[in-house]
């Protein structure tokens, strides 16, 4: 990395930070505002701080994008890219300084999709939903624990909001375990639970007995309004888990093209970045004397919008006609890339 590379780079970096700083700002301040109408000031700041991780996951790609054209704007006014343009650099080698700052920033919030923003989902359905008396709903390691009475149920994982994988139901009797239950899978069907390839433990002071079930109706295996805390939306959830989801559902024939859109958005986002990069280097150069940064920015965020706006509507209509997922959720991304990167070319032979 040369010097010049850290210099654009830092450029990036630090308006893209300031710039996601204030999106959080604002996403807090509209979140208490709707909060502290209920009079729960705790609640309020409970609901901001669980926000923050799925909130700056969100809105890095944009920040990203306003952030190099600040950042970039920034260094053409003061007519720092023309002695870097004067100096041989073509604007194919400006954009690999940019990207000493953007493949950072893609990592960085692939992290937090994986690892800060699942929890943080699941503690802010808990918080939205409150506490629930006839349940209580904990998670420890890689499993989800709830207690019902006398009952302590370990779920592997939620698949959606009526179907459970990896069940181990723990029945307590006179101080000690009664019995146990494993179970491949969950299923509840309005009325009641049935457990599928049911291994039962029945636990005595004399005995261990075994027994191989198909399937098993266990009636109210705990309160469904559990579900509600535990089924977070799909795009929170991490890659393993959705991957892992994904599997059972085909190895059980089924299909379920929420979690997969979600899949291929994990995979998405992060390359987004490197994407609304690309785009602002044109956005800078096309107009690097003409144009205010009041103007970049507009510019910059109505381009942010249509990325959001055609990603969202190739992703619903992708979902009614049944179109793989990979198709509806990278197909905005590789329109905006070959956009910004015809754009960039454009630039070069113009400057050149």
């Amino acid at each position: 990395m040369t010097v010049f590379d850290r210099y654009v780079a830092r450029h990036v970096l630090l308006s893209s930070l300031v710039i996601l700083l204030v999106l959080l700002s604002l996403d807090g301040l509209f979140t208490a505002i709707r909060e502290l109408q209920r009079g729960d000031s705790l609640r309020a700041l409970t609901l901001i701080a669980w926000r923050v991780p799925i909130s700056a996951y969100r809105y890095l790609p944009i920040a990203v994008l306003l952030g190099g054209v600040v950042g970039l704007g920034t260094l053409a006014m003061h007519n720092e890219l023309v002695v870097a343009r004067a100096a041989g650099a073509s604007i194919w080698r400006i954009y690999l300084s940019v990207l000493h700052a953007g493949i950072p920033l893609a990592i960085g919030l692939a992290l937090v999709g994986e690892f800060a923003v699942p929890p943080s989902a699941v503690e802010l359905q808990r918080v939205k939903h409150g506490n629930l008396d006839s349940a209580v709903a904990r998670q420890i390691g890689a499993g989800l624990w709830v207690r019902d009475g006398d009952r302590f149920i370990r779920v592997g994982g939620v698949v959606d909001d009526k179907t459970l994988r990896d069940v181990a139901v723990y029945e307590v009797e006179n101080g000690g375990f009664g019995g146990i239950r494993f179970a491949s899978r969950a299923e509840f069907d309005g009325a009641r639970w049935t457990l599928y390839d049911v291994e039962q433990i029945q636990l005595s002071t004399q005995s261990i007995d075994r027994a191989q079930v198909d399937s098993e109706q266990v009636g109210a295996l705990f309160d469904v309004a559990v579900l509600s805390t535990l089924s977070v939306d799909a795009r929170w959830l991490a890659i393993g888990d959705l991957r892992d989801n994904l599997r059972y559902l085909a190895d059980n024939g089924l299909q379920d093209s929420t979690l997969a859109h979600a899949f291929w958005r994990k995979i998405a986002t992060p390359l987004s970045v490197l994407v609304m990069l690309l785009l602002a280097v044109p956005m800078v150069f096309g107009s690097a004397r003409d144009a205010s940064i009041g103007q970049r920015i507009f510019v910059a965020s109505l381009a942010g919008l249509g990325y959001m706006l055609l990603n969202n509507v190739l992703v619903n209509v992708g979902q009614i006609n049944g179109t793989p997922a990979s198709f509806n959720t990278l197909a905005t991304l590789c329109v905006f890339a070959l956009f910004a990167a015809v754009l960039l070319r454009r630039c070069d032979n113009n400057i050149a």
